[in-house]
């Protein structure tokens, strides 16, 4: 009977909080592919995670295993000595004699069989764990005092108990057992747990809270709490909260006080101190959120007497922070964004590629070329393209380097430039993470969109593309950032033309049309992706509508022809009219009559020898417009269509009247495909 439980926990020193969760789940797949391997289904896994601890809690177990009988699959009879032998040693067998033959399609195999009588769940445990723990996949990981044990950070612990009892091993000099730790600080001491169902509730009561979720709801709680009427804890901070929760086991938020002398600084710049270098949380007013509050919030790890003086000294620490920004931005102003811009020349962008200062040369004549395009003042974007990595040699961004952008923008203010100049550099990055939506003028698409096409198209050039899992210079997100700008702007921008342009520049016209096509093929799949994803477009569809028209880098033009598409084929005139496309594919694709996909000229009918009006009728609707179509218009051929299939015979005894019958059919794909090849696409509910 299903009823046993068993609860494990790993206690250690602090595990860095990127590496916790990763190391829960890991637990979690180890543990549950053992009980599977003896097949065993039904169990319920809960994986926790605290700064000194990761833990499994498995409910639904039986005591004892069933018998296993597996064939363990080895090299073929005829392969190389070596192969044999080295599935022998994995498997602690001195000879073949060991070994059973199997025969199938591609010959004969030898097989392992594996017998094994049913043992205890706690014996089999005891066997597997401390392997399992041997072979803990870490990051990074160390060793300590004389052991041989690798793990994250020095283990000292082993909590494991199986229906109430200890399950025994040892490994390194740690003996498992049924105890764990407190809070280091609030409750030092053992803390005995023999149950899953304990688990929870007697680390809460010792101060510890194991469940990140748990730990993250209450530093928001706590903080607006603390933030009282006149704050509220700022939104969108959430990974900066579960990176916290990763730092502390019993979260207690304190509210700190800014200078108000630091509150003038770029309100970036401050929340870019707290949330990079100190990890605290910030907060807004109440009645204006868009303003930054004078005030941050330090999570300590537990209660204590002295909040006080932690409070005073992280204050100090914060404003010594502050201070050095607000010093580095008094020197950044001392200069123009143009002197700047100078020492650009002496600034690598990539050495295959050239200066920081030839990247804005490219970048400027892009974007006045896409300017021209779209439409965006011209004198506005080129001296923000020629200045939008001038604030790279600032002393700003060298210390703080996530200010990039940000502090252009701020050194363009300070000139007294014009608003929209300042905005184009600031937002020029952007968008950069998923969170991330860039406040979009002509201006900052025109600067933001020659960026990122500069940076494709030369990488491109020295063909360093993203191969695999691998891209080391962010191209996917660059390409990504072009599809997501694109979008937002509503800009029809012809990239093909563009990126002919810019590759010509320094190739000559064969390879400028090669890069042109294949870069145009890399951000379709990253368009396809986006598409999926983020309006979810199938694969289907995108494929069926550029398998039929011609692509020339309009992204927006092709996203909005295949939601239309996309709706389209979700109606009930549409969902009709793809059964009836296809029926017509498939009978003239049986008969070999399909028309020429490359010509999309109607093809002739004989008005003279129609025998039935249904026929008359489908030929004329389809003639009407002819070329004119429309996608809307499809849907005045659905009851012509419907009537012809169900009246009409198509091979009719009389082969001028068939040849006909077959032109109708082959126009009305014709008519169809000049949307979409819609024999790509599957059949809808």
């Amino acid at each position: 009977m299903n009823n046993k439980d068993l609860v494990l926990e790993l206690y250690s020193e602090e595990i860095p909080a990127a590496m916790q969760q990763a190391a829960a789940a890991q637990l979690e797949k180890r543990i549950s592919e053992f009980l599977k391997g003896f097949g065993l289904e039904g169990f319920q896994c809960s994986p926790y995670a605290a700064p000194q601890r990761i833990a499994l809690l498995v409910e639904g177990l039986p005591a004892e295993l069933p018998a296993r009988i597996e064939e363990k699959k080895g090299p073929r009879t005829d392969a190389p000595t070596k192969a044999i032998e080295g599935f022998l040693r994995a498997n602690n067998l001195d000879s073949v004699a060991g070994l059973a033959t199997r025969e199938d399609k591609k010959g004969s195999f030898y097989v392992l069989e594996i017998n094994e009588e049913g043992q205890s769940l706690s014996d089999a445990l005891a066997a597997f764990l401390p392997d399992m723990i041997r072979n803990f996949q870490w990051q990074k990981s160390m060793r300590w005092g004389a052991g041989q044990l690798r793990w994250v950070r020095p283990l000292h612990k082993i909590l494991c108990c199986f229906g109430g009892e200890v399950v025994s091993f040892e490994i390194d000099g740690i003996v498992s057992g049924d105890t764990t730790m407190g809070h280091r600080f609030m409750h030092n001491k053992p803390v005995k747990i023999t149950h899953a169902k304990d688990y929870l509730d007697k680390l809460r009561n010792a101060k510890v809270i194991a469940d990140v979720e748990e730990r993250e709801e209450m530093i928001k709680a706590q903080a607006n709490k603390v933030c009282g009427k006149e704050f509220r804890l700022k939104n969108n901070q959430e990974r900066l909260i579960r990176e916290v929760a990763g730092l502390v086991e019993y979260p207690v938020p304190l509210l700190g006080s800014i200078d108000e002398k630091f509150m003038s600084l770029p309100s970036e710049l401050l929340e870019s101190v707290m949330r990079t270098h100190q990890k605290y949380l910030y907060a807004h007013i109440r009645e204006d959120t868009a303003k930054l509050a004078p005030a941050f919030i330090v999570v300590t790890n537990g209660a204590t007497n002295n909040t006080a003086k932690i409070i005073a000294g992280n204050e100090r620490v914060l404003s010594a922070r502050f201070s050095d920004a607000q010093f580095f931005i008094e020197q950044d102003i001392k200069t123009t964004l143009a002197e700047k811009r100078e020492k650009l020349r002496d600034v690598i962008f990539y050495e295959k590629i050239g200066t920081l200062y030839e990247k804005t040369q490219r970048i400027e004549k892009i974007a006045i070329k896409i300017a021209n395009t779209i439409g965006a003042n011209v004198e506005f974007v080129k001296d923000a393209a020629a200045w939008c990595k001038s604030d790279l040699v600032s002393h700003v961004v060298f210390e703080f380097p996530e200010m990039q952008g940000i502090m252009g923008g701020a050194l363009a203010d300070a000139q007294n430039l014009d608003a929209t100049i300042g905005l184009a550099i600031h937002n020029h990055y952007m968008p950069v993470g998923e969170g991330d939506f860039p406040l979009l003028t002509d201006e900052t698409a025109a600067v933001a969109l020659a960026d990122k096409l500069d940076t494709l198209t030369q990488f491109w050039i020295i063909d360093e593309k993203p191969t695999g899992s691998r891209d080391p210079y962010a191209l996917r997100r660059a390409a990504l950032g072009v599809i997501r700008i694109t979008m937002a702007g509503n800009t029809g921008l012809p990239l093909r033309e563009f990126l002919y342009d810019i590759f010509l520049e320094q190739t000559n016209k064969a390879e400028a049309i090669d890069l042109t096509n294949d870069l145009l093929e890399f951000m379709l799949e990253r368009l396809k992706t986006y598409m999926r994803d983020k309006k979810n477009i199938p694969y289907d569809v995108l494929n069926a509508v550029l398998e039929v028209n011609q692509f020339d880098g309009n992204l927006w033009e092709v996203s909005n022809h295949v939601e239309d598409v996309k709706s389209f084929i979700t109606t009930d005139d549409g969902r009709n009219l793809l059964s009836a496309y296809n029926r017509a594919f498939g009978i003239c694709k049986s008969e070999k009559k399909l028309p020429d996909m490359q010509n999309k000229s109607s093809v002739a009918i004989d008005e003279n020898i129609y025998s039935m009006e249904q026929e008359k009728k489908l030929a004329h609707a389809l003639h009407t417009k002819e070329n004119k179509f429309e996608l809307k218009d499809l849907a005045t051929l659905r009851q012509p269509v419907d009537d012809f299939f169900e009246n009409v015979l198509v091979n009719d005894e009389d082969p001028k009247v068939r040849a006909n019958r077959f032109a109708i059919l082959q126009n009305l794909i014709i008519t169809m495909r000049r949307f979409a090849a819609f024999e790509l696409i599957e059949k809808t509910d």
